[in-house]
């Protein structure tokens, strides 16, 4: 089962988006460690467990999508 993030909305208190991470390496899932978000919502940075920092766009909260990958040593620093 892959890791994933799910967007909820404030006002209804329901999700309204996810983001999945299907990528695998060797056999084993990417989970999420650490998430910061922009103020207005438009991005995430989440780290996760492959040391890897990841750039969702989340401006459309329904279909959030990767606009960069990047590899880090300790990538829990960066959020």
């Amino acid at each position: 089962m892959p890791g994933s993030v799910a967007i909820y909305s404030q006002s209804t208190q329901t999700e309204v988006g996810r983001y999945s991470f299907t990528g695998s390496w060797y056999g084993t899932p990417n989970y999420p460690l650490a998430i910061a978000v922009m103020s207005n919502g438009s991005k995430a940075y989440v780290s996760g467990t492959r040391r890897a920092v990841y750039d969702l766009n989340t401006s459309d909260p329904t279909n959030p999508t990767l606009t960069a990958h990047s590899d880090r040593s300790n990538p829990d620093t960066c959020c």
